[in-house]
């Protein structure tokens, strides 16, 4: 859960982070709590793991809720986020892109041909290096 727990620290935290990016990551994690609810025991592990938060919208859990909370703040973090379109998380990382874009924080996004597999993830990690790259003050 990488790139959700890196969006996670960013947004909750823009004091500390000037930047963070997400490879296909879990965006609307009370969608995958519940798609995860059909799996025996997978939602047991999740609210083990981050806590019995995310059952609840509207908290330090829900990245919309975050990145909502960031819209009238000075402190916000740049991000990137990329997803392939054949990603089963395809759908929620558009959905969190446009309620970023629509919120007015300054969000790269990235999207080509690509699955939840580390042949995608590979193919990507260079251009978010490029991109933190970029953020660097020249000198």
């Amino acid at each position: 859960m990488g790139g959700y727990g890196a969006l996670r620290l960013g947004l909750s935290h823009p004091d500390r982070y000037a930047a963070v990016a997400s490879i296909s990551g879990v965006t609307d994690i009370l969608a995958r709590r519940n798609a995860g609810s059909t799996v025996q025991g997978r939602s047991a592990t999740m609210d083990a793991i981050l806590g019995a938060a995310l059952a609840q919208p509207d908290t330090n859990a829900d990245l919309f809720t975050l990145a909502s909370a960031l819209a009238s703040s000075e402190q916000r973090p740049k991000i990137y986020q990329c997803c392939g379109t054949e990603d089963f998380l395809y759908e929620e990382n558009v959905k969190f892109r446009d309620h970023a874009k629509e919120l007015g924080l300054d969000l790269t996004y990235d999207e080509t041909p690509g699955s939840h597999e580390w042949g995608f993830w590979d193919s990507k990690i260079e251009p978010v290096l490029a991109w933190l790259k970029s953020l660097l003050p020249k000198s």
